[in-house]
């Protein structure tokens, strides 16, 4: 504590000069605020047309459909070499895209859709150059089989069902395929927090992103996003939430002015984010700095960094209430 102490005191004194040597660090880890604001911008777009109201399918199969894709992305069943948070982004965008209707006519669709979403990421991905239509038969006939045993009339599906599916997905994303995702926050966040604080708490930036990761995959498989639950909000959320278990925080200091220190402490512990207040290893000034730089890094004021901490925890929270 005392050597991060000696060490953001350097960081808050830096001229100018310094912070634009800052700055070319910030471009040279692909996180500079420029990127961050065309990020911010590129979500903004994408969700702009995206209503508040649950689309279709209804929550239970959406949630079925990203649980689905976590398996395929995660090697449980066949793996496919792309990331799950960028597959959910793109198939919550192409669910608000599609006409309301009964999700007894929409079951026929899921296969080819998340088949679909797969096929896509993974011709955009620089792991593999497309793949055999066959390939995806095997991830698709899976996906049928689960869904009959869950009782679920799913007909036959071909290879020309999953072309047609990709097409019309894409002319429903408007072709618009690089989608900003908590993940991709995520990261930006950890390698911006990192330069501006010189990589000093590295070490403990690959916890926090890995239990960040975890906290939002939960808010994500619960809601999808929209104007309101942007997938930024959730990750700043996440991430300054993770600082603080990390003990570079203080739990306090996160909490809106808006909300009592009773009401902040159950909202944490209702949650489940953790069962008891860590406290802050941190000298105040020291912590102070880092939250400091975590407001650069988020491009945001303290008291926006506040607020989305709340509503990542309330979702956190509603997700939990609704599992019970």
């Amino acid at each position: 504590p005392l050597q991060l102490w000696r060490h953001m005191s350097k960081v808050a004194a830096r001229t100018p000069t310094g912070w634009e040597a800052t700055e070319d660090k910030l471009v040279a880890a692909h996180a500079s605020t420029e990127l961050m604001r065309l990020h911010a911008a590129r979500e903004d777009k994408l969700l702009a047309s995206v209503g508040a109201a649950a689309g279709k399918p209804s929550r239970p199969y959406r949630r079925w459909m990203l649980r689905m894709l976590q398996d395929f992305t995660s090697g449980v069943r066949v793996t496919v070499p792309v990331d799950w948070f960028q597959a959910a982004a793109m198939l919550d965008l192409w669910l608000a895209s599609c006409a309301s209707g009964a999700d007894d006519g929409f079951v026929r669709q899921i296969p080819t859709a998340c088949a679909a979403v797969l096929r896509v990421l993974q011709k955009a991905s620089d792991h593999i150059v497309g793949s055999r239509s066959d390939d995806w038969l095997i991830v698709v006939e899976e996906m049928v089989r689960s869904m009959r045993t869950w009782g679920l009339e799913v007909p036959p599906v071909s290879t020309h069902d999953i072309a047609t599916q990709e097409l019309s997905m894409l002319s429903g994303l408007q072709w618009q395929i690089d989608i900003p995702s908590a993940k991709s926050w995520l990261s930006m966040l950890a390698a911006r927090f990192n330069v501006l604080t010189d990589g000093f708490l590295a070490d403990s930036l690959d916890w926090v992103g890995t239990r960040a990761e975890s906290l939002t995959t939960t808010s994500v498989l619960w809601k999808r996003a929209d104007q309101h639950f942007r997938p930024k909000r959730l990750a700043v959320g996440a991430f300054s939430l993770c600082l603080v278990l990390a003990r570079i925080l203080p739990f306090e200091r996160l909490r809106p002015q808006n909300v009592t220190h009773e009401d902040w402490e159950q909202l944490l512990f209702e949650s489940q984010v953790t069962g008891t207040i860590p406290n802050c290893i941190m000298p105040e000034a020291s912590a102070e700095h880092c939250l400091q730089a975590l407001a650069i890094a988020a491009d945001l004021p303290l008291e926006e960094l506040q607020t989305d901490c709340e509503f990542t925890m309330s979702n956190l929270r509603g997700a939990m209430f609704e599992a019970r």
